[in-house]
């Protein structure tokens, strides 16, 4: 686990142990496949608009400037 976090997967990982959650759990919660989550953590890819938004109220991220999060098309 990063201990600081530098992109946007990190932030994701260090509030998902932070809430002492598996990426199954986020996963469920979001209604996605846990590869989607691990995709996330390992900035593969970035969650849609939507996903953010939830992530932001299941793990308590910030959401604002300089969260990397994706902006809307």
């Amino acid at each position: 686990m990063p201990t600081i976090s530098k992109s946007l997967g990190d932030k994701i990982q260090i509030k998902r142990f932070e809430k002492g959650l598996l990426q199954s759990q986020v996963a469920k919660e979001l209604n996605v496949a846990t590869a989607r989550v691990k995709s996330w953590e390992a900035n593969f890819e970035k969650p849609s608009q939507a996903q953010w938004l939830e992530l932001v109220k299941l793990l308590g991220l910030v959401d604002g400037l300089n969260t990397g999060a994706p902006t809307a098309l």
